[in-house]
């Protein structure tokens, strides 16, 4: 009798091997405007742009966000009355803070949306997109910092 363990472990964006023709960045904005604090009953808009170069080996991409401890994905829109678009997107997945989408090729910017929860400063940890079928085709894009007031 044989027994197999298979866990996922926590990496440092800066020891993966990256693929330079994959790119992906991120903003947060309120009311259109961007930013990086926010107070008490703020609905943030946050704006994946990823990059897929034409010689990226693979067609269809995983695109990861992480939001921050003190947001959380707000799925239902029409509750809030809130305006969107052909840009805007539901993840497939969200499994606790991260939040993934599908993309194609060539990938195109888009955005969903997360409401304020709690009080704090918090890390942002980077997005990420990465192949479906060739998993080892990945980037990162930057972490960042939010404080909510």
């Amino acid at each position: 009798m044989g027994v197999i363990a298979a866990y996922q472990q926590p990496q440092d964006p800066a020891d993966i091997k990256t693929d330079s023709n994959l790119k992906i960045s991120r903003e947060y904005s309120v009311n259109g405007q961007a930013k990086q604090t926010f107070q008490e009953n703020d609905i943030v808009k946050i704006t994946l742009k990823p990059v897929i170069n034409s010689k990226a080996i693979d067609t269809e991409y995983q695109i990861t966000d992480y939001l921050p401890a003190g947001l959380k994905v707000l799925s239902n829109l029409q509750s809030r009355d809130l305006p969107y678009d052909q840009l805007f997107r539901y993840p497939y997945e969200v499994n606790g803070q991260a939040v993934k989408f599908w993309s194609g090729k060539p990938a195109q910017e888009f955005y969903y949306y997360a409401m304020v929860i709690s009080k704090g400063g918090f890390i942002a940890e980077s997005p990420a997109i990465q192949g479906f079928i060739a998993q080892s085709s990945v980037n990162c894009g930057s972490s960042s910092r939010i404080t909510i007031e």
